[in-house]
């Protein structure tokens, strides 16, 4: 999708990160590939807490709540057939009254860079063991020797690429 589509040039983040968890197989390892790829991406990444955050989501679920909530029952809107059709009668009168033109005229989508695949891969730093094997979440990688020279005691990063 991102190759097709193009990728946004901001997020906004959940409260919940996918930060690396030693339970599940990823004992310090560098497995938020989300958090230093974005920045490599060109995306800013919005923080759950901050005032524009809570602006645009407060902002568009208030007024929602406040309209849509009371026309649902008069739409039977109880049952899933009755809410669509509420729905779709709903967003077009409300997208005519509060909708605005954006703030900012570039697009809010650029263009994936060609490296998207290397810059979206997973990535843990490891140390070399003894006859050049890398363990990683359960498996022993076994590196080949450099100019018959050992490697064993270097960090080393080990790279997962995605297929797009």
């Amino acid at each position: 999708m991102a190759r097709h589509s193009g990728l946004p040039t901001a997020l906004n983040r959940t409260e919940r990160g996918s930060s690396p968890d030693p339970s599940r197989g990823d004992p310090g390892g560098g497995g938020d590939s989300a958090r230093r790829a974005l920045p490599e991406l060109g995306i800013s990444s919005i923080a759950p807490a901050t005032a524009q955050a809570k602006g645009r989501i407060e902002g568009c679920f208030g007024t929602l709540q406040a309209r849509l909530v009371s026309q649902a029952p008069a739409g039977g809107g109880d049952r899933p057939a009755a809410a669509n059709e509420v729905l779709a009668s709903f967003l077009p009168r409300f997208n005519g009254r509060f909708g605005r033109p954006a703030a900012l005229k570039p697009p809010a989508w650029g263009r994936a860079p060609d490296d998207l695949d290397r810059i979206c891969a997973f990535r843990w730093r490891r140390t070399v063991g003894n006859d050049n094997p890398v363990r990683l979440v359960g498996a022993c990688l076994q590196l080949p020797a450099l100019a018959g020279r050992s490697l064993a005691g270097r960090r080393v990063e080990v790279e997962l690429c995605l297929s797009w």
